[in-house]
């Protein structure tokens, strides 16, 4: 059984870079930022209000929670055991 969240979540994302290693990907979740309820969030650009999440495993075994928002930045927030 695999957790499709991890056991250590970072407080702030870090920046991410996917071409530093050989990284398998596995597709989670997708979410978007409820931008029509008028609560807006500090430093939200319209190119950041959807989130694809990933399980981003490295070569070493290593697994980590990324996501790439809509504007195609990588970002870790998280870790798994």
């Amino acid at each position: 059984f695999r957790s499709v969240r991890p056991l250590f979540l970072y407080g702030t994302p870090r920046p991410f870079d996917p071409r530093g290693e050989a990284y398998v990907f596995e597709f989670l979740e997708r979410t978007m930022h409820k931008w029509w309820q008028g609560k807006p969030l500090p430093g939200l650009t319209r190119a950041s209000l959807g989130r694809d999440y990933y399980r981003a495993q490295a070569g070493k075994g290593q697994a980590y929670w990324v996501y790439r928002d809509d504007g195609g930045r990588w970002f870790t927030q998280g870790v798994f055991a």
